[in-house]
């Protein structure tokens, strides 16, 4: 619904600094990675995230493993 709309938007500006981190340093995603699985790690963390959060992260670290499985 429009709720859902307006909490992604809100977030398009971090998701929009992993996209150029991707293309730019794709090692930086390996931080961020590891900072997503800490709070994934407690509910607390868990609450952090949007709700959309892993519809977005999913695919971008998908795509950051494909590179790091290029370059091996």
């Amino acid at each position: 619904g429009a709720e859902a709309q307006g909490s992604y938007h809100a977030y398009l500006p971090m998701f929009e600094t992993m996209l150029k981190a991707l293309d730019r340093d794709p090692k930086k995603l390996d931080q961020v990675h590891r900072f997503v699985n800490d709070l994934k790690g407690t509910e607390e963390g868990r609450q952090l995230l949007p709700d959309d959060f892993d519809a977005v992260w999913e695919p971008l670290w998908a795509a950051r493993q494909e590179l790091r499985d290029r370059d091996v």
